[in-house]
């Protein structure tokens, strides 16, 4: 069975030139370091079918129970990087990320309009504003986060049942005081997931990327 270092996981059919800038940069000092790695990547018509895809590594959903990690039983790995196709990064970034010694880490970055991010604290039913993560320097446990830039140790997936990628429904008010029912996205579902196996999701909040959403967001 081979091994790698890292696994990095992009799901989708398109990629945008300042991810694909990014990810060569940051490939070449993984060869520098003596890291491993392997892409992985597939994509589909809902956005969790294509995570599900990405991380069983084969055709079809492969929602076998006996399947429990990340390419099942092809590859071991020490960390599952996730990085969407519309993220850019500079090496430092992705070092600082992988080598963390919690579970799950992941970085920030900001959403299309531009003010919140994709980091949510306890409490907080939105992502944090912008201002108040410029203000943050320590690493912060937090409740949910967005997929566009976060590691993870090997074992993590591994400690949750399949499907990794689904969406929870939510309760939604509408003026007239009733209530609707609207799916929360499969990243926020798959940390409550994770919050139930008791992982923890922790926030280094110096690791702010860009996401580019066709006209570069920056910080």
């Amino acid at each position: 069975m081979q091994h790698y270092d890292i696994l990095i996981a992009t799901p989708g059919a398109m990629m945008e030139a300042q991810y694909v800038k990014s990810l060569v940069n940051t490939l070449a000092e993984c060869d520098k370091r003596g890291l491993t790695y392997k892409f992985i990547n597939a994509y589909g018509s809902l956005v969790h079918h294509a995570r599900e895809l990405t991380c069983s590594g084969g055709e079809g959903m492969e929602l076998n129970p006996d399947h429990k990690g990340p390419m099942g039983d092809k590859v071991t790995y020490n960390k599952i990087f996730w990085i969407d196709s519309d993220i850019s990064w500079e090496p430092w970034q992705f070092f600082k990320i992988y080598d963390s010694d919690y579970d799950v880490t992941t970085g920030a970055y900001l959403l299309a309009d531009g003010i919140t991010t994709s980091v949510h604290a306890w409490g907080n039913p939105g992502g944090i504003p912008k201002h108040e993560i410029m203000q943050m320097s320590e690493i912060t446990k937090v409740q949910s986060i967005g997929f566009g830039f976060v590691a993870m140790k090997s074992g993590v997936f591994e400690r949750l049942e399949r499907p990794w990628f689904k969406h929870y429904l939510q309760d939604v008010q509408k003026m007239d005081g009733t209530t609707i029912q609207d799916s929360l996205g499969e990243d926020i579902s798959w940390c409550i997931n994770a919050y139930k196996a008791g992982i923890d999701i922790m926030f280094d909040p110096t690791v702010l990327v860009k996401h580019m959403k066709k006209v570069p967001i920056s910080w």
